[in-house]
């Protein structure tokens, strides 16, 4: 966990700040994860949906 939190700081640069922007939106889904599945939730969106479309507006 120390290390997803780690990749989620940017040094302002263009491809930095993309990698951090992915890296959030992943570890937040790390951490969305139990709690859907220990009370038996449905994620509300669709992960590799958001994942794309960062990839998507974040290419550098």
């Amino acid at each position: 966990m120390v290390e997803a939190v780690a990749k989620t700081f940017a040094r302002y640069e263009g491809s930095d700040v993309a990698r951090t922007v992915h890296a959030t939106t992943e570890l937040f889904g790390r951490l969305e994860d139990d709690p859907v599945r220990r009370f038996g939730l449905s994620a509300p969106v669709d992960r590799s949906e958001i994942l794309r479309r960062l990839d998507a507006l974040t290419a550098v």
